[in-house]
């Protein structure tokens, strides 16, 4: 029963972040269409045969069967070349808005200027990177209060080539999910940073081939500094997506490495260790908060792990005895008792 349960969880999770992430995406090109008055005759959660519909306004809304994607079906020329005789009758009977919006040239996205264009095929792409800004907080927190110790993809093991396929992908996905809730809330984010990426390639099929096309085509219309502002646009939610991210993983690699250090100093942080500067020299601190070194990039170990002599200082010392190590310190922060090596 526990097995059944377990991949039921997995499927769950796959779903969920495989399915929700696209479904994020094809909003974005959703938005981006009305925006510009580009008609949307179906948005749809999934992708294959429909399962069940409803109509809102003009627009089909769709669940289909295989919930790992997702796609917006925009009108984009005679709809004859789309559209059997049978399907657009029938269509006419169930909604005549949308049967008028097909006919409707003014609703056509080739119809649409440049720079719509561009937007509408961007937007999904940046609505992948506009999820990883809104989840920074709740995940930075998160971190922050150790619910998240780990990289998702410490869960599996990576080839050797440092790439993980779509197997792996959804592996994860389903990992993380089964394991955490907000460590598959930080996948969702890395994953939605990378399928954001991976839309933007100029590869045909892909959003960056169209939004290339749009782009070239606004310039020879005379509409380059407009396309020029669109462009620095999609360049600094990329950057800003990065950025997060590298914090966030910073901050993850720092709290995995402090519940570590507790474990090997018996469930507490409060001890001696030694601390490693990044110029090789080394000193041992007394603290209850290594992950003041952790944050500057100093290894951090447990002294009691080690083969470490600890001498009483000279008696003419103000202080009582201090600890000395056989290497040279690095400063520590000054809210940390140090200690100093000696001279041999």
């Amino acid at each position: 029963m526990s097995r059944v349960k377990s991949w039921l969880m997995r499927l769950i999770g796959i779903t969920v972040i495989i399915g929700g992430l696209v479904t994020i995406h094809e909003f974005g090109h959703f938005l981006g269409a009305k925006a510009y008055n580009v008609g949307a005759s179906r948005f749809s959660v999934g992708f294959g045969p429909v399962v069940a519909s409803t109509y809102i306004g003009e627009t089909e809304f769709a669940i289909s069967a295989i919930p790992l994607g997702g796609y917006v079906m925009m009108v984009n020329g005679p709809p004859e070349e789309l559209w059997t005789a049978e399907e657009l009758a029938a269509l006419k009977e169930r909604s005549p808005a949308t049967y008028e919006m097909l006919y409707d040239e003014d609703r056509w996205l080739s119809n649409a200027s440049p720079a719509e264009q561009f937007i509408i095929f961007v937007a999904g792409p940046a609505f992948n990177f506009f999820f990883v800004m809104l989840s920074f907080v709740l995940l930075k927190r998160a971190i922050g209060t150790g619910k998240i110790t780990q990289n998702p993809f410490d869960l599996i093991t990576v080839s050797k080539s440092g790439f993980v396929g779509p197997i792996g992908i959804f592996k994860v996905a389903a990992l993380s999910f089964e394991k955490s809730r907000w460590l598959a809330f930080l996948y969702a984010a890395l994953l939605s940073h990378s399928l954001g990426i991976l839309n933007l390639l100029p590869i045909p099929l892909l959003d960056g081939s169209h939004a290339l096309r749009a782009l070239i085509e606004g310039f020879r219309a005379g509409m380059g500094p407009k396309m020029v502002v669109l462009l620095a646009a999609t360049v600094f939610c990329y950057i800003t997506s990065v950025r997060m991210l590298h914090a966030l993983m910073r901050s993850v690699a720092v709290q995995g490495r402090i519940k570590s250090l507790k474990a090997q100093m018996g469930g507490t942080l409060q001890g001696t260790y030694l601390v490693f500067g990044p110029d090789g020299t080394s000193t041992a601190v007394t603290t209850d908060s290594p992950e003041s070194y952790i944050e500057k990039g100093y290894l951090v170990l447990p002294a009691k792990d080690y083969d470490v002599e600890f001498e009483d200082s000279a008696a003419d010392t103000d202080e009582g005895s201090a600890s000395e190590s056989n290497a040279e310190s690095p400063d520590p922060p000054s809210d940390v008792d140090e200690s100093r090596d000696s001279a041999p």
